[in-house]
């Protein structure tokens, strides 16, 4: 019984050391800057570091900026960093105008749901894209607290509709 009872308790040991997932990933370095457009920081806005081409340990890592324009990198914990490596920056802000209403269907009781959902770019639309971004940032083994990311260019504040937004991140 004696011999049981070892077992079963260095089987739960065994157990919990397997299951102490503390939540971090090994290897992140901070990363954090500011964003402006036309020298003003951009608010709200939300980027996207994704690992160029040939990076085999970077990660994809978002943020959104404050209303000063200051970001601090998310790769799995909030501000927890990115791993070192070369990335496409896209930046995005937008806001939705428009929304869901019911109509009546004719002859009929029932109603139907009309999406009149618009999307306005708020940035120019050639940041929100990696195909078409020339933001680009490289993040050494020592991190980057100083990455400064300045946009500039023509707004198309045109209202589109979501399915009319394709993008390739």
């Amino acid at each position: 019984m004696k011999k049981m009872n070892q077992w079963i308790v260095f089987s739960l040991l065994i157990l919990i050391a397997g299951c102490n997932n503390s939540g971090k990933l090994e290897g992140l370095v901070p990363a954090s800057g500011t964003a402006t457009y036309n020298n003003q920081p951009v608010d709200q806005a939300t980027i996207m570091f994704s690992p160029k081409a040939g990076e085999t340990t970077a990660r994809a890592a978002s943020a959104t900026t404050d209303a000063k324009g200051n970001f601090k990198m998310t790769t799995l914990n909030p501000g927890d960093g990115v791993f070192p490596g070369n990335y496409a920056v896209t930046i995005e802000k937008t806001e939705t105008v428009g929304e869901y209403r019911e109509e009546p269907i004719p002859n009929s009781d029932r109603t139907k749901l009309i999406d009149t959902r618009q999307i306005k770019d708020l940035l120019p639309v050639k940041y929100n894209n990696t195909n078409t971004t020339d933001l680009s940032v490289s993040i050494s083994e020592k991190g980057n607290k100083e990455i400064v990311l300045e946009l500039s260019g023509e707004l198309d504040l045109k209202a589109k509709r979501p399915d009319e937004r394709v993008r390739k991140r």
